[in-house]
């Protein structure tokens, strides 16, 4: 586990890990058939362009491997890794809603694919949902991350805009926030051997932040 020292987030900002717990405890305001944010969001493959931002190195190695890094990083491909990173979430949290309890085994899973800050910040807040586990889907589904563009794309660390779909997550997934936009970054991991993460890749910060504006020490 690669570990971060913490960052200083402003009160403004609104923690990822803050939503599923609303989401969760009931606090939702509609639903529908979309999910959160689907109505201003469009698919990546028709809306967003390729960066030109280019990888020294792979966290990841072999031509077969689906998350090796690409000469040339672009949505569609953080958008595949953000998709194995949510299936690993997704058991964590079907694993504390069986148990009723985030033990051992539910921060090993949160470990494999968060780093800190955003690891306390989703422990937390899977703790606090398990306080009324009466929103979530019976058994939920994982979170899916829709990616819009990439602010920035280095050996170091990836950022990309996106909006969260909790579709099959909660039975009243509720609206992003409006004037706020959903920052994800992703940090190298090293190694994943021996991890539920077959990405090289791990997520230290995942806010949303006001539109416009830039995020505080993402990368840790």
């Amino acid at each position: 586990m690669i570990c971060h020292g913490p960052v200083r987030r402003s009160a403004r900002w609104l923690p990822v890990g803050a939503v599923v717990v609303a989401l969760a405890m009931g606090g939702c305001s509609g639903g529908g058939s979309g999910g959160e944010g689907a109505a201003d969001a469009a698919s990546p493959s028709s809306t967003t362009a390729p960066t030109t931002g280019r990888a020294a190195s792979s966290p990841t190695t072999g031509p077969a491997d689906p998350y090796a890094v690409p000469e040339v990083i672009d949505a569609a491909y953080v958008e595949r890794v953000l998709a194995a990173l949510y299936a690993v979430d997704g058991e964590a949290l079907r694993s504390a809603l069986d148990k009723g309890a985030v033990d051992a085994e539910v921060i090993g899973l949160l470990q494999a694919i968060y780093v800190e800050p955003q690891l306390r910040i989703e422990v937390e807040a899977l703790i606090r949902a398990l306080g009324d586990t009466s929103g979530f889907k019976r058994p939920p589904g994982d979170r899916v991350a829709r990616v819009g563009r990439l602010r920035q794309v280095d050996r170091r660390c990836v950022i990309a805009e996106a909006v969260f779909d909790f579709e099959s997550v909660v039975e009243q997934p509720s609206p992003a926030p409006g004037g706020e936009t959903l920052i994800i970054a992703l940090v190298p991991r090293g190694s994943a051997e021996g991890t539920p993460n077959p990405t090289g890749w791990s997520i230290s910060d995942a806010e949303y932040i006001r539109t416009g504006e830039e995020p505080e020490q993402p990368c840790g």
